[in-house]
C-alpha cells in the first residue's frame, strides 16, 4: 500500500529532483516533457514557474531513471538560490529520493484503523548543491531484493550490509525494510523465514542466523517493537 492518498507523501515518498510550489499553468512556455527508450525514462520540466513566486524567473531541470536502477538529476536552469524558496505545509522544498511502507493496525475496541510508515530508505540532496549546470548520479548498492530465490538470498546476506531473510510463502527476499514489508507480515514471513531457510545451513551457521533474527526483536512487557535501523541503499555524487 503507496501513501498517494495522504498528505505524507512529500514526507515519506518521493523521487524528487526538484519538490516546490511549481505551477506549469502560469505560462504558456512551461512544459513537462517524458522520453522512453526502453532502457531509461527521461522527465523534463522545461520553463517551470513558482506559483508564489513568477518573478524569480522559469526553472529547467530533468530526472532519469536507468533500467539498471542508477538516477540522474540534472540542472540546466535555477535561477533562485533552492535554499531561499519558502518550505510551506503542502508545498514543502525537497531534493532527494525517499520510499516506505505501511503497516495496517485495527483497533480491537473501537473502529479505528491505524496506519504506520515507515521509511526504509531516504537520500535527501543538500539544496545548495542544486545550482546552474549541476547534476547528481544515486548508484544503488546490491541488496536483499536482488535475492530470487534462498540460496542467493544467503550470498546477499553474506555479501551485503544487510541481514536478508528468505521467506518460502511469498518467495522473496527481505531485510526488514522495503516497499514489500505489508506484505511480509500479512503472510506470516516474520515466524517462517529462519525455518525454512536454515534447511541451507549447517548447524553452526543457523545457530548465527537464529542470533541474528531474534536481535531484531525487543519485548517490552506484552508488547513487541520492532526496531528499523536506518540506511541509505543508495550512494550519491555531484558531477
Amino acid at each position: 500500500m503507496d501513501v498517494h492518498d495522504t498528505s505524507l507523501i512529500t514526507e515519506v515518498q518521493y523521487l524528487a529532483p526538484l519538490m516546490a510550489y511549481f505551477n506549469p499553468s502560469l505560462s504558456v512556455n512551461s512544459t513537462v516533457l517524458t522520453l522512453d527508450d526502453g532502457e531509461q525514462l527521461t522527465v523534463q520540466w522545461r520553463n517551470i514557474l513558482l506559483h508564489n513566486k513568477t518573478n524569480v524567473g522559469p526553472f529547467n531541470f530533468q530526472c532519469t531513471l536507468h533500467k539498471n536502477g542508477t538516477i540522474w538529476f540534472a540542472y540546466k536552469q535555477v535561477p533562485v538560490s533552492v535554499d531561499s524558496l519558502p518550505d510551506l505545509n503542502y508545498h514543502p522544498v525537497r531534493v532527494g529520493i525517499s520510499d516506505a511502507f505501511v503497516r495496517i493496525r485495527r483497533d480491537p475496541v473501537r473502529s479505528i484503523v491505524y496506519r504506520f510508515f515507515f521509511i526504509y530508505s531516504q537520500v535527501n540532496i543538500a539544496k545548495k548543491s542544486v545550482i546552474n549546470g549541476s547534476a547528481v548520479v544515486f548508484y544503488p548498492l546490491p541488496s536483499c531484493v536482488l535475492g530470487d530465490s534462498c540460496p542467493e538470498c544467503m550470498r546477499l546476506d553474506q555479501t551485503t550490509e544487510f541481514n536478508c531473510q528468505w521467506c518460502p510463502t511469498t518467495k522473496r527476499c527481505f531485510d526488514g525494510g522495503d516497499r514489500n514489508g505489508t506484505e511480509w507480515e500479512i503472510k506470516g514471513c516474520i515466524s517462517v523465514s529462519v525455518k525454512n531457510v536454515c534447511m541451507y545451513f549447517s548447524p553452526a551457521s543457523l545457530t548465527h542466523k537464529l542470533q541474528r533474527t531474534h536481535a531484531l526483536w525487543y519485548p517490552v512487557g506484552t508488547v513487541r517493537i520492532k526496531v528499523f535501523k536506518h540506511r541509505n541503499v543508495c550512494q550519491y555524487k555531484s558531477i
